[in-house]
């Protein structure tokens, strides 16, 4: 069974799933059991395993924004997964973590987002030099459970996920950096600011204001680039720069000349602008809003 059969079947249950495994009771839970909780190295073996998953996640802009965030408790969450993983294999663990629904209830996880963590999980597995017979029933067993963590089968119900998730977004802001580096009328805003905690920033803002996993203001420190501490609120970071009207819309005009390089579509842009419209009294302190 292939990982594309076993991501597909978790559409329609772990019934299904079962019954396209039982043609080989050597990769089914029931018979392969114990054997194969040992066979991964028992819960050393699978903590191991854990731990390379986690930080392949991690690394992924795909999906990390789930994972990059302060409140997300990283000790819980690896526990959890080894509980999971022992209880699927035959190991004496018990899952008594939240249930996958309400785990990822308000989410908006995608299809794309869960297939992207299922082939980290894999490549965890294949690199502890795990048989593929195993991979395939451990993914097998978990697999299902994408009917009660996607929310978002068509990947677009967000602007963050039509815009191509947080990629497309660091695309977007490398971009607007750059135009508003090279713009005379406001690149001395911008003169003594540390540029990677600019860019994570700026990404963590249009990832969360498009829809996305991002937390603004609840970065882990040193995860990102640049970020030491959590990002400030827009009235924090302008306080004292006496930052005019022109000026706020002139660093509008440089994200909109971003936003249509990258094709966005008028409705996401739209929608995009109207999220940080609201910021401007927080920003302009030389003259008002208008």
């Amino acid at each position: 069974m292939t990982i594309r059969t076993i991501l597909a079947t978790g559409i329609f249950g772990l019934g299904a799933l079962l019954a396209a495994c039982s043609s080989d009771d050597s990769r089914t839970p029931a018979a392969s059991g114990d054997a194969l909780y040992v066979r991964l190295g028992k819960a050393d073996g699978i903590e191991t395993v854990v731990a390379d998953f986690l930080e392949r996640v991690k690394a992924d802009a795909k999906i990390n924004g789930y994972f990059l965030n302060a409140s997300v408790d990283q000790a819980h969450l690896s526990a959890c997964l080894v509980k999971q993983i022992g209880e699927a294999t035959g190991g004496p663990e018990k899952y008594d973590c939240k249930s996958m629904a309400d785990a990822h209830s308000n989410l908006g996880i995608s299809r794309q987002d869960f297939d992207d963590l299922v082939g980290h999980l894999s490549d965890a597995l294949v690199a502890a030099k795990v048989e593929q017979k195993d991979v395939d029933t451990i993914l097998g067993v978990l697999g299902p459970m994408a009917a009660d963590i996607v929310r978002d089968e068509t990947n677009d119900a967000t602007v963050y996920q039509r815009l191509g998730r947080k990629p497309a977004i660091q695309a977007v802001v490398t971009d607007f950096h750059s135009r508003v580096m090279a713009d005379a009328a406001i690149n001395s805003f911008f003169a003594t600011t540390d540029a990677n905690r600019l860019a994570t920033c700026l990404v963590r803002q249009v990832c969360m204001a498009t829809g996305g996993p991002c937390k603004y203001g609840d970065e882990i420190p040193d995860a990102e680039p640049g970020v030491k501490s959590a990002c400030r609120t827009m009235k924090d970071a302008h306080t004292g720069l006496n930052v005019a009207y022109a000026d706020f819309q002139e660093l509008v005009t440089d994200l909109v000349a971003a936003l249509d390089a990258a094709n966005v579509p008028a409705d996401d842009k739209n929608a995009i602008l109207g999220v940080l419209a609201p910021m401007c009294p927080d920003i302009v302190e030389k003259d008002a809003c208008q």
